[in-house]
């Protein structure tokens, strides 16, 4: 019905109609103090035909007396305020009510504070009184009639609500031990009729105002009583405003987004004061493959964890990895420390990826937004976590560069992601190790050898130690027929070549670019300018593996390195105290060289007969490996001398800067007695180099040896000691002992006769 008062038309607003989707909306509170209804002067002519999905929209005010108004059909949800009045109670989501079947003589709502409302509509109205002489709203105190027992809608994931709240829920679902999620969609007629004083019900607590910071724990009581008069002064503004209805809304609470976001969120989750996760420091044991862990390792993971090399080398095959640490017993527990897991966080991720953990559980960690970015949801996540190991969804290689970060964030790598054998792709190669290149020279059948010798230019040397010989330099494309025949047999084809041999070094940067290869190479420092030998190459070009920082090596791990080539291992046999196998061909005295390597060793790198056999004296050998000419380096590769066995056996490493230094070499000399300052004088030496080499002791000597220090080249002993005479040395001192043994022999002799014949005295 509409007041017989005429008015006058004029053209109202229109807002776009939306067809209503049954699906919630997040709503977001708003700080806008004009947000809040206030009274308008006039409102639209009502339509009432159909059922409402929202509050009415309002058009232009009117000139003469107003109409009171139902809301219109498919007008979009308009956003909350922040600031409500207080006098106006907040109702919980229901289903929709369909305006058709509502007795509007009895329950009409009208606006009860325009001025221009008769007595007989305030009278009439659902949420007005008269009281003499204007039209008042009625209060809504809380008053002795007991709360409403319909349904409310309430945080069902809450870890904390109880199971008789979870089942009064209408859109939960108790669940063995937790409160599920069911999802509703809704209905085209009311469940309950409206009614005309509503009870108000406790609601969370309302947000800080004027703050983006999240309440920290919900309360279950309410944050306020109503008050019977308004907060704030209507306003008067001209422009209608939405009224209040007490038609029910289908639109709900704000939801839970997936994915992190910027900003703080309320949520009726409780929250861990403080708590933030952090990915634990990686456990790079774990990615070491069985026949290189040492007996000790071995034993331990077998007898305590259970672990065969089978299990051990394909992850997530051990029945053991999907327990969560508070499964484990004290003695696997101390097995797990001992192997490099140091608490339950650096287990629970590292070895079961939390794949053992409600959803519940993970969204208490705050992990769960890495698992829906992939794929995972609450329904899917519960169904299987209790039955392991669990299915993926899709393949390491179909994820996004965001996809791969987010499961990095819950200890994946490619590796781990697909299950695959770390033997073969270590922490996650794109190809699988070519294992026929990385055997000994000593262990290649002769005819293979002879093949390399003669078709790739291989030597023990340059084969033992990975990237040093210049065939390596080459990238398949470069190859000629013969080459890339002895390169299949081998089992390398152009894909493992260019990756695990050259690693795509023989390639210009346009065509790193169109692999996709040029952010892992700016991963490692490198840019166009420094690849194109404009400018020095980055500092990670001169560290050793596990130097570099887990980024790094994983952006290597994309060029096919591992410790063994990025390191450039020599395969050699290694069995004295040095980091790298001693180049013997350097401390054979000069007359027993060859014509040839007199000739190497004399025109190219400058030696005489007495800088050879003095190891030292030669000015070449105070020079680095990169100080070298690229004419000197390939001859002095013939002679058995590559970067890592130059540095330290011949330069000892006082051509690197002393911030250059690996971890292990600046331990060493600091050791020694070097510092910074000491070290960049080349005439300042320690007090250890005025000791001969037999008077270090024992943790001076462990450090000379890591610099590659041995007798013939210490400092201190001089040219007392060098090739020619250091096994002289050792005669002369069993020359003295026998001189002393034999002085000795004639009192011994005495002493004997003498006992002898006391005895048969």
């Amino acid at each position: 019905p509409t007041s017989t008062s005429p008015t006058s038309t004029s053209p109202t607003s229109t807002s776009p109609t939306v067809e209503p989707t049954g699906e919630p909306t997040t709503l977001k509170p708003s700080n806008d103090p004009t947000d809040f209804p206030s009274p308008s002067p006039t409102t639209d002519t009502p339509t009432t035909d159909s059922p409402t999905t929202s509050p009415p929209t309002t058009g232009s005010p009117t000139t003469s007396s107003p109409t009171t108004s139902t809301p219109t059909t498919n007008s979009p949800t308009p956003r909350p305020s922040s600031l409500t009045p207080t006098t106006l109670p907040s109702f919980p989501p229901t289903t929709i009510i369909d305006s058709n079947n509502l007795d509007v003589s009895k329950s009409e709502v009208v606006e009860c504070l325009n001025p221009n409302i008769s007595k007989e509509d305030c009278k009439n109205a659902a949420n007005c009184d008269w009281n003499q002489s204007q039209c008042e709203a009625l209060s809504l105190a809380p008053t002795t009639v007991p709360p409403s027992t319909s349904p409310i809608q309430v945080d069902c994931l809450n870890p904390i609500i109880s199971k008789e709240d979870c089942e009064d829920a209408f859109s939960c679902r108790w669940d063995i031990s937790e409160c599920q999620v069911v999802t509703l969609s809704p209905t085209t007629s009311p469940s309950m009729s409206p009614m005309k004083s509503p009870t108000p019900a406790p609601t969370t607590a309302k947000p800080t105002m004027g703050t983006d910071r999240p309440t920290t724990i919900p309360s279950l009581d309410p944050s306020a009583q109503p008050s019977s008069s308004p907060s704030f002064p209507p306003t008067t503004s001209s422009a209608p405003t939405p009224l209040l209805s007490l038609i029910p809304s289908i639109s709900t609470s704000p939801t839970i987004s997936a994915l992190p976001t910027h900003s703080p969120t309320i949520t009726a989750f409780p929250t861990m004061g403080g708590y933030e996760y952090i990915r634990p420091k990686r456990v790079d044991l774990r990615y070491v493959p069985w026949n290189r862990l040492d007996r000790n390792t071995q034993v331990v993971a077998t007898e305590h964890l259970r672990y065969t090399k089978e299990t051990w080398d394909n992850l997530g095959t051990n029945p053991i990895e999907s327990l969560r640490w508070d499964d484990l017993s004290d003695k696997q527990k101390n097995a797990s420390i001992e192997l490099g897991f140091e608490d339950e966080v650096s287990w629970n991720c590292w070895m079961n990826h939390w794949e053992s953990f409600s959803w519940k559980q993970l969204y208490t960690l705050k992990l769960t937004p890495y698992l829906t970015s992939l794929g995972w949801d609450l329904n899917s996540w519960n169904s299987q976590y209790r039955d392991t190991p669990m299915a993926r969804k899709g393949d390491w290689s179909e994820l996004t560069v965001e996809q791969r970060g987010n499961a990095s964030q819950l200890c994946y790598y490619k590796t781990s992601y697909d299950r695959l054998d770390i033997l073969s792709y270590g922490f996650g190669t794109p190809i699988a190790k070519p294992f026929s290149r990385f055997v000994p020279w000593k262990d290649i059948e002769d005819m293979l050898r002879v093949q390399l010798e003669q078709s790739l230019g291989y030597t023990e040397l340059t084969w033992n130690v990975l990237r040093l010989a210049e065939v390596e330099q080459k990238g398949w494309f470069e190859f000629m027929y013969y080459e890339s025949d002895t390169a299949l047999e081998l089992g390398l084809d152009d894909a493992s070549w260019d990756c695990w041999i050259n690693h795509f070094d023989s390639y210009g940067w346009s065509d790193l670019v169109r692999k996709g290869l040029d952010k892992h190479m700016m991963g490692l420092g490198w840019s166009e300018t420094a690849w194109n030998e404009d400018m020095d190459p980055p500092a990670t070009d001169g560290k050793m593996w596990k130097e570099l920082n887990e980024t790094e090596q994983l952006h290597a791990t994309e060029l096919c390195f591992a410790q063994e080539n990025w390191d450039r291992i020599d395969m050699t046999s290694n069995d004295g105290p040095f980091p790298f196998p001693k180049p013997k061909l350097r401390y054979i005295i000069w007359e027993k060289l060859t014509a040839e390597e007199q000739q190497i060793a004399q025109n190219v790198l400058l030696y005489e007969e007495r800088t050879w056999n003095d190891v030292g004296l030669a000015d070449i050998e105070k020079r680095a490996w990169d100080d070298l000419t690229e004419y000197q380096r390939p001859y002095a590769i013939q002679l058995g001398l590559y970067q890592r066995t130059w540095d330290c056996f011949l330069n000892h490493y006082r051509a690197t800067k002393w911030d250059g230094l690996s971890e292990d070499v600046l331990n060493a000399a600091i050791v020694l007695g070097w510092d910074k300052d000491r070290w960049s004088r080349w005439s300042s030496e320690p007090a250890s180099h005025s000791k001969s080499w037999s008077q270090l002791s024992q943790e001076e000597t462990s450090a000379a040896h890591v610099m590659c220090h041995f007798d013939v080249t210490w400092p201190a002993d001089g040219s007392s000691i060098n090739l020619v005479n250091q096994n002289d040395n050792d005669n002369i001192v069993n020359d003295a002992s026998q001189v002393a043994v034999r002085a000795l022999l004639p009192a011994v002799l005495a002493v004997s006769v003498t006992a002898f014949c006391s005895s048969y005295a």
